[in-house]
């Protein structure tokens, strides 16, 4: 199955010390960006950064996790209003199909 590589990041490290297992659902916003933006030349942090227009310097850990959750709040934002995505369990479904998202009619 997919994971991003944060995630498995994470899980391996876990695993490396003898942690408890990660398990979480977690939300992929590189999937959700390549959805709502299916066109940009780039999916990296720092162009997203341009994108929204986020004037934060990032490559540093805190202000990357600011930025990320930034980004997390404007695309719900676009989700929610232009979609009528406003569920978690929407969103989870939404990150694990390959299909481009739609506005919904009803």
């Amino acid at each position: 199955s997919y994971h991003s590589i944060d995630y498995s990041i994470l899980k391996r490290t876990a695993e490396y010390y003898n942690l408890k297992t990660i398990e979480n659902p977690y939300i992929d916003l590189l999937r959700i960006a390549r959805k709502l933006y299916p066109n940009e030349p780039s999916y990296s942090l720092d162009h997203f950064k341009r994108v929204v227009g986020i004037s934060l310097a990032s490559h540093r850990a805190d202000k990357d996790a600011f930025v990320t959750a930034m980004l997390f709040k404007h695309f719900v934002e676009i989700l929610e209003q232009r979609y009528d995505i406003d569920r978690f369990d929407d969103l989870f479904a939404l990150q694990r199909t390959n299909i481009l998202i739609q506005k919904r009619l009803f």
